[in-house]
């Protein structure tokens, strides 16, 4: 059996593929099934709404958003889900 990322929004196969802009290079997700795209900065940025949804808080301004900053932008977990923690 082999070991694929699993796409949180569908549980489809999601492969590991370059992002590029002017500047900078980075490394993502995208789900062959449903086109979900994830890196860890879209990961850190759900994670700072969801926990203002929790806490009862306001929506957290856009200057608070983690940004790329270059570099790679990449991480699995054991379980093959993609997490904002891991993949520095």
């Amino acid at each position: 059996m082999s070991h694929f990322v699993e796409c949180p929004r569908c549980t489809g196969q999601m492969v590991k593929f370059s992002l590029n802009d002017f500047f900078q290079i980075f490394w993502a997700w995208k789900c062959i099934q449903c086109g979900e795209i994830i890196d860890k900065v879209i990961i850190a940025n759900r994670q700072l709404v969801a926990n203002a949804k929790k806490n009862g808080h306001a929506m957290p301004s856009t200057a608070n958003y983690v940004h790329h900053k270059g570099g790679t932008s990449e991480g699995t977990t054991s379980q093959g889900r993609v997490t904002a923690e891991e993949g520095d």
